[in-house]
């Protein structure tokens, strides 16, 4: 049982308009709205960012190559499914892995990785995303 004012794994969860995502331990929520959360590493040396909108009758290669212009970042490479997209770009004195990728609802998905992409809480993170 976990020491009182612990949160329970299931309470690590968080319901974010059409998805859910677990916030591990030593992460925080750093921002949250209708279809967004931006997650924190508490030594601040990674953080995760996750958007869902609505796909605007755009293919998923049109909306990686839109925001890879916007974020002034590489030309988007796709995965060989085409699936997903990525690109890497700069910011905030951090280097950012952004992936695009559709919804389950057809909207389109981006998820910014930035700092050390090897940190544990990450790939817990990932891994947790899940549709509802």
């Amino acid at each position: 049982m976990p020491p009182s004012g612990t949160p329970k794994p299931e309470d690590r969860m968080r319901d974010v308009g059409s998805f859910t995502v677990m916030v591990p331990h030593g992460w925080s929520v750093l921002e949250e709205e209708e279809d967004s959360i931006t997650l924190g590493a508490d030594d601040d040396s990674a953080v995760v960012a996750i958007i869902v909108g609505d796909s605007e009758g755009k293919s998923l290669r049109q909306t990686a190559g839109e925001l890879s212009k916007e974020f002034g970042g590489t030309r988007p490479d796709s995965d060989d499914d085409g699936e997903t997209y990525s690109f890497t770009f700069s910011g905030n004195d951090k280097e950012f892995v952004a992936i695009v990728g559709d919804t389950e609802d057809g909207r389109h998905a981006l998820i910014l990785l930035g700092g050390d992409t090897n940190n544990r809480g990450m790939k817990q993170i990932l891994d947790s995303i899940e549709d509802k």
